[in-house]
């Protein structure tokens, strides 16, 4: 080569270097930042490179990215590939003489450390899960001092764990600028974060109450419910604590449990779905029983996964797609559910409720998803994300529990209609029971108007004998008849035991006009036991005999009827201790006593029965028993 080429090419590339060397120089000077003891606010994204590996080296396998070229959306869909953890370096050049105390804030994250130095040593730490400060670090400021007229590098390292609290902006404040900072946030938090609260009272609240309802009556559908809402509360608590930098129940569980939002979603989704296996359980198909345990064991091995990835934690990315896809399992879970039932909702009730429960918290978990995702600064917005998932969350739970309260009804008024039922049943054995003991009594007399060969008195008896058996047979299948039925029964009752006893009864049956015989109805054979007893309570033991009046009335849409004799008196009665008197007397009179509790309990009425003893001048003269029948 001719040594004026060669002497070219060497001015050249010395030319070259001192280019490359200025070039070098000048993003060296851009890449730094020149702060003096003046300073308030400084955003450190421009002169700050991120990195996905801890040794700051590369991004994502490119080159390094300086943070300001990049848009919280592009971060977000890195970290969805298995990135929940950045490192971002920035330099400081203090060119004042005084040492400078300053605070670096990255946002809201779960931990953010920061470093300095190469090899780097370790300064401070801070977010939601620092465990300086025996975990309770609650700010996310970190103090810096900053060395007079020396030049310091940084690194920060931020974890996200599987949400994005909020973006990733470094920001350098002088202590006072920081303290007047976060006054204006407290400030301008304080309306949103009181709604919170208060929407989370809301489910605290009744998560407790369903306790104390499965405490008092042992329904496991509530026992489910108040578990399951204490879930959606330590879930939703978990993330008002992250959102608004502080710690209410974190202070009592331990941040190993509270670190992770997937714990708190499978205990929602588990706890739902034996909840609604328990609610749905009476109504509805089998199928659906068979989707629901299927859910249910999903969960079940989903939450024991988590339990053992967390035990041996990894940044690698099958972790965090794993506990990414986990989050959304249960979500996923209730609008399967919701949809299955749809079907059902024209036939039964019950489903709608879940139906709608489950569409309302699931509009609140997508609105908050929608946000997380695609909004880098939803701090400044009205509400935070997780305030719509309270919002839905409170009224699916308000669903939820209007569902319990219908099913409860429906459970009482089944047993109710059992238990009338059971009643019914047995009334009618008991009625049975009454009509034979009526006819032993009946033939008796026949049998002693035989013995006398009165052939015609025991004609004539027979003949009302016949009369009164097809009556009652023919009323005995009828659970009401009209009171003029009721009435020709007593009659020729009566009629039979006058001529059984002969002179020594004598009976009057007196219907008021008010009474409509024709229309007014009542149960079967309600007077006659208290004839009967009246006959051989009051009459049996009287010398000469007595009479009986029937008097019937209406009185205040009450049916009135007395049941009256001037016989010995209850007392006196008592006093002989007469067996058969208190037999028939505890026979008749609480055969009568259970169907008016079966007509009161069935018709929601008040029927009710009163015994009066008669006295003239301090002598008992008689027994009055009156019934009173709501007409209508």
């Amino acid at each position: 080569m001719h040594p004026r080429s060669f002497l070219i090419l060497l001015v050249f590339l010395a030319q070259l270097n001192i280019c490359h060397a200025r070039l070098y120089s000048e993003k060296e000077k851009n890449d730094t930042l020149h702060v003096t003891d003046t300073f308030s606010h400084i955003d450190l994204s421009r002169y700050s490179t991120i990195y996905t590996d801890s040794n700051c080296t590369n991004f994502n396998g490119e080159t390094n990215k300086q943070l300001s070229s990049l848009d919280e959306h592009w971060l977000l869909k890195l970290r969805s590939t298995g990135y929940i953890r950045f490192w971002i370096k920035f330099t400081v050049q203090n060119n004042s003489d005084k040492h400078i105390a300053a605070i670096l804030n990255c946002g809201v994250h779960p931990l953010v450390k920061i470093t300095e130095g190469n090899p780097p040593g370790s300064i401070n730490e801070a977010g939601f899960f620092s465990y300086q400060n025996s975990g309770l670090h609650t700010l996310y400021g970190i103090p810096l001092t900053l060395q007079a007229n020396s030049v310091q590098s940084f690194v920060i390292e931020i974890s996200s764990l599987y949400k994005m609290q909020t973006a990733i902006s470094p920001e350098l404040f002088s202590t006072l600028k920081y303290a007047e900072n976060e006054i204006a946030n407290e400030r301008s938090r304080k309306p949103t974060f009181a709604i919170q609260l208060l929407l989370l009272g809301g489910i605290f609240v009744l998560s407790i109450f369903n306790l104390a309802q499965f405490m008092s009556n042992r329904d496991s559908a509530y026992l489910f419910y108040s578990l399951y809402s204490f879930s959606l509360f330590l879930y939703i608590e978990r993330s008002l604590e992250l959102s608004n930098d502080m710690r209410i129940v974190s202070q009592v569980i331990p941040t190993y449990f509270h670190d992770s939002v997937n714990f708190y979603t499978l205990l929602i989704g588990i706890f739902y779905m034996l909840f609604l296996k328990r609610f749905l359980n009476p109504v509805k198909p089998s199928w659906l029983l068979k989707v629901a345990n299927g859910f249910l064991y999903l969960l079940l091995t989903a939450i024991f996964l988590v339990f053992f990835i967390h035990l041996f934690r990894s940044d690698n990315f099958f972790p965090t797609r794993f506990n990414m896809l986990v989050t959304f399992l249960p979500f996923i879970s209730f609008t399967i559910i919701a949809i299955i039932l749809i079907p059902e909702c024209k036939k039964k009730i019950l489903p709608r409720y879940i139906i709608a429960g489950s569409f309302l918290i699931m509009a609140g978990g997508l609105i908050q998803v929608f946000l997380n995702n695609y909004s880098n600064q939803f701090m400044s917005r009205i509400f935070a994300p997780v305030t719509y998932l309270e919002i839905g969350a409170l009224g699916e739970l308000f669903f939820f529990a209007l569902g319990l309260g219908y099913k409860r009804k429906q459970l009482e008024k089944e047993k109710k209609n059992a238990e009338l039922q059971k009643m019914t049943s047995e009334l009618q054995l008991l009625r049975t029971q009454m009509n034979p003991h009526f006819i032993f009594n009946c033939l008796n007399s026949i049998k002693l108007y035989a013995e006398k060969n009165d052939m015609e008195a025991a004609t004539t008896y027979l003949s009302k004998f016949s009369r009164l058996m097809r009556l009652v047979l023919e009323n005995s299948k009828n659970s009401q008849i009209t009171l003029k039925q009721e009435i020709e029964t007593i009659r020729l009752y009566l009629d039979m035991e006058a001529m059984r006893f002969k002179e020594k009864l004598q009976y009057q049956i007196i219907v008021d006009k008010n009474a409509d015989p024709e229309y007014t109805e009542l149960p079967p054979m309600l007077i006659q036991p208290y004839v009967e007893n009246a006959i051989w309570h009051g009459l049996m033991h009287k010398e000469g005999g007595g009479l009986i009046t029937v008097h019937v009335s209406e009185q205040d849409e009450m049916l009135v009827i007395s049941v009256k004799d001037n016989g010995i008196g209850r007392e006196k009665a008592a006093a002989l201790k007469s067996r058969l008197a208190t037999t028939h007397k505890s026979f008749g009179m609480n055969i009568t006593g259970e169907r008016l509790e079966l007509l009161n309990a069935k018709n929601k009425t008040n029927a009710n029965i009163s015994v009066n003893d008669l006295y003239e001048n301090g002598v008992a003269t008689g027994t009055e028993v009156i019934i009173k029948i709501p007409v209508g």
